[in-house]
């Protein structure tokens, strides 16, 4: 039989298997070993080979070892208050503004996003954080829950991302511009940057046309007046994010040393700025068992995504898949929104990010090899189709962390995230078809060439 043809049944085998409740970890380890089997005529020993190696490389990897780092980052930045020092500096400075509350909800998010390494945790926070103020300044509800909903992506795409970590790391070669390329992960973090920003900007401008449409969803912001000594004063708030921000980003930029000792740098660095803080140490020390808890988990799906990848690999299902995309003829964007409404269909009915690491290799292959797009736009544009899967039914997780931060119906919240729903969905578009504005930063730091 032909090795691609076997591919394509483990494949569908593997997703059958995630579909109806298996472990994504064992789905993957299952049908990648079935699949080895087969294509190496029964011989067990290929097995030991395979998964030996894979097991060793992955947990040797100097540079995996930033994801529990990051991940210990954002867990102690959640104990420091950091997030509600940022709140209140931005709302600060725009409470005059109409529709301030909302704007630093969005920005809030954003800066926040430098300390966490996903999104829920600002998810939960801001809208603690933010509703009851939003309410007793009169905005609409619904057009407040979307933004506190849709408003959490950010920290996806602001670095420190776990989802661009985990793409990163289980992202197989591909061929771009006729040479082989290996995701790096300081790149692929300087590549969330200025997307990220101009998201920010594209929200704030979503809350100014759904208030320009809906009269009076967006009261008459608060006309007293700030002492400008105050408002320079609430600056120090920002000091300690920008400061982990700057360390981390600028030094592993400039050289200074890798983004994996720029993890621990930024770690022990907010952990010092806990400990300054009289952060019980109780506390402390859940974190890092959190932390703990939260790496074994992803560890296991990433080395099982590796195994996979290695499998679609030697099966040459990504070279057939490449050149038979290559001979379609179809428009580029026509097959990149066929992916993209694969994860949306994928996303209502289990975790996204379980299902870009199964898919990997697949996807990759149809639209960096045989669609030509750029491998860090296809590794942004599934970060965001990670955050607007979060937010669809009947899954929706982001919503229902919401919807429990909140004690409020989730279908309430379901609906109140459609309009941004599909401005994020929309903005992956923006994405394939500019992307400059993926690689321009990388390539003017001189960490990216093609």
């Amino acid at each position: 039989m032909n090795s691609a043809l076997i591919g394509v049944i483990c494949f569908l085998i593997m997703l059958l298997l995630v579909f109806h409740g298996f472990p994504i970890a064992i789905s993957m380890f299952l049908t990648s070993g079935f699949g080895f089997l087969w294509l190496k005529g029964w011989n067990i020993a290929v097995l030991e080979t395979q998964f030996g190696n894979t097991f060793f490389s992955t947990s040797a990897s100097y540079e995996f070892a930033v994801l529990p780092l990051f991940i210990l980052l954002g867990t102690l930045a959640g104990v420091t208050g950091i997030a509600e020092e940022a709140f209140t500096a931005i709302r600060t400075w725009l409470g005059r503004v109409k529709g301030g509350t909302l704007f630093t909800v969005i920005i809030a998010n954003g800066i926040y996003g430098a300390c966490a390494a996903n999104s829920q945790a600002g998810t939960i926070i801001f809208s603690r954080l933010a509703m009851p103020s939003l309410k007793k300044e009169g905005y609409n509800d619904t057009l407040a829950l979307g933004v506190v909903c849709s408003s959490g992506s950010l920290a996806s795409l602001i670095p420190p991302s776990q989802a661009i970590l985990t793409i990163c790391l289980v992202a197989p070669f591909c061929m771009y511009a006729g040479k082989a390329v290996n995701m790096s992960l300081g790149t692929g973090l300087m590549c969330g940057i200025v997307p990220g920003i101009l998201l920010i900007v594209i929200l704030c401008l979503s809350v100014r046309v759904y208030g320009f449409f809906k009269k009076g969803t967006v009261p008459e912001p608060d006309k007293t007046k700030t002492p400008m000594k105050e408002k320079l004063k609430t600056l120090r708030l920002l000091i300690p994010i920008l400061a982990v921000f700057v360390v981390m980003i600028g030094g592993a930029s400039l050289g200074w040393f890798s983004t994996t000792v720029a993890g621990a740098i930024g770690a022990f660095v907010v952990l010092i700025y806990a400990l300054c803080k009289r952060v019980p140490l109780k506390k402390v020390w859940e974190c890092f068992w959190e932390s703990c808890l939260m790496q074994a988990s992803i560890y296991i799906i990433i080395v099982a995504g590796n195994c996979f990848s290695k499998f679609i690999a030697a099966s040459g299902l990504t070279t057939f898949l490449g050149n038979a995309v290559a001979q379609l003829n179809a428009p580029p964007i026509i097959l990149f929104a066929v992916v993209m409404v694969f994860f949306l269909i994928g996303g209502a009915v289990m975790n996204v990010v379980p299902l870009i690491i199964c898919t990997c290799s697949i996807v990759f292959a149809v639209l960096v090899d045989g669609c030509g797009y750029h491998p860090y736009v296809v590794m942004i544009a599934l970060v965001l189709l990670v955050e607007v899967a979060q937010l669809t039914p009947p899954i929706g997780m982001g919503t229902y962390i919401v919807a429990n931060a909140l004690r409020m119906d989730p279908m309430k919240i379901f609906k109140a995230v459609v309009p941004f729903f599909i401005v994020l969905f929309l903005y992956t578009f923006v994405l394939a078809v500019f992307p400059q504005l993926v690689t321009a930063l990388p390539r003017a730091m001189g960490i990216l060439s093609y």
